[in-house]
């Protein structure tokens, strides 16, 4: 038995046909809030903090629907949008790595932020 294949939803035709004209380099550095996903898709993203495509693109479909809120019906349309735009989900593990290794380096600029400014305080107060 065939299954269908899954139509994509989108609540921004506009946005969604100027997503298909971008190079990969830069479809890959789009943010997930600039896609035009269904609500749920959004929502997902934003609770698991996927910011671009790359992201996005270095989940394979089981460890997405595993994510709070998403299930299968969520990763298809998500699978469904990805390939309308020349992306899948799960692109191997060099990108998840290198994605590992670039939030790792953006968490210790926020907390040596979060170290300065609370040092910058200290030092107010005991002036």
């Amino acid at each position: 038995m065939a299954s269908t294949p899954m139509t994509v939803y989108v609540r921004d035709q506009a946005a969604f046909e100027r997503l298909r004209g971008l190079s990969r380099d830069d479809l890959l550095a789009t943010l997930v809030v600039d896609v035009p996903f269904a609500t749920r898709a959004q929502n997902v993203a934003r609770k698991a903090n996927i910011r671009t495509l790359a992201e996005l693109s270095a989940y394979s479909a089981a460890r997405f629907t595993r994510l709070r809120g998403a299930g299968a019906t969520t990763t298809q349309h998500v699978e469904a949008f990805l390939s309308e735009v020349g992306l899948t989900l799960s692109h191997g593990p060099e990108l998840k790595v290198r994605l590992s290794v670039d939030d790792r380096i953006r968490r210790a600029r926020e907390l040596l932020a979060q170290v300065r400014e609370t040092l910058r305080v200290i030092d107010e107060v005991l002036r």
